[in-house]
């Protein structure tokens, strides 16, 4: 088992009691792992090199959403 490459991202956690969090992300051979330590019921995710630029897609997409046009909105 060859470990490529291992990254942390923090972020906060809950609305009313903000906690810090952390996913854990890594890549082992052709597969991306991904785990939220600090949530011992919530088992890794594990997906394929290709799944996981599809995942980057994504919240690329999410992350950069521009507002409907006003007439979107009309009802």
């Amino acid at each position: 088992m060859v470990i490529h490459m291992i990254r942390a991202v923090k972020f906060q956690n809950g609305v009313c009691f903000p906690i810090e969090d952390v996913i854990i992300m890594r890549r082992i051979e052709n597969t991306v792992e991904i785990a939220l330590p600090f949530h011992q019921d919530t088992p890794n995710l594990q997906m394929s090199v290709s799944e996981a630029y599809s995942l980057l897609r994504a919240l690329d997409e999410v992350c950069n959403v521009q507002e409907l046009p006003a007439q979107c909105n009309k009802k």
